[in-house]
């Protein structure tokens, strides 16, 4: 059911039938939990700088991932994530980086404005209906969040969520526009 593939470069988990993540925080390991009830092994981690928040973020990681739909998760990936991020003044800043079918190319100073600004081009509305967990709420049905995660749009009715890293809005971008046969081309760069 659970396969671990430990493959240069990439270490491959499929995670099918899986209904939950679980860490054994004690032994910094984390387990998937079937449907079956089992617990099967995906990954055993070093916390960097005994951080104990690591299990956390990387159960979280992984669910954003199935939230998503996705049944394989490259565990480099998650890894890269779970790093401590280097200081600011270090760290270039990611923008999304999003060319249309059209040619135009919309790149704004944050990736949460280009985000943003995306979902508005395919139809707030049209996005909204579908469906994707916790990204956009509509004010008057679905309640205000109270929550700096959340940026209004443009119209004031929807709210956005905007908190995600770069790399997580670029796959969103690409399944709205997926779905909603939208011909674009989204990139994280480095700026």
């Amino acid at each position: 059911m659970y396969i671990w593939r430990d493959t240069a470069p990439a270490r491959i988990i499929n995670l099918n039938n899986c209904v939950s993540i679980e860490a054994d925080e004690e032994n910094n390991e984390l387990y998937a939990i079937g449907n079956d009830g089992e617990r099967y092994f995906l990954h055993s981690f070093k916390p960097e700088n005994e951080d104990p928040r690591q299990a956390v973020n990387a159960i979280r990681l992984i669910s954003e991932y199935l939230e998503e739909g996705r049944r394989t998760i490259d565990m480099s990936d998650i890894e890269h994530q779970l790093r401590p991020a280097s200081p600011m003044w270090r760290r270039p800043r990611k923008r999304l980086y999003v060319q249309m079918d059209d040619g135009i190319v919309i790149e704004r100073e944050t990736h949460a404005a280009t985000f943003v600004e995306m979902i508005e081009k395919a139809g707030i509305e049209r996005v909204h209906a579908l469906g994707l967990k916790g990204l956009i709420k509509r004010k008057d049905t679905d309640g205000s969040p109270e929550s700096s995660d959340y940026t209004s749009d443009s119209s004031g009715l929807y709210s956005i969520r905007t908190v995600d890293a770069a790399e997580r809005k670029k796959r969103i971008l690409e399944r709205i526009g997926e779905q909603l046969s939208l011909q674009w081309d989204v990139e994280v760069i480095k700026r």
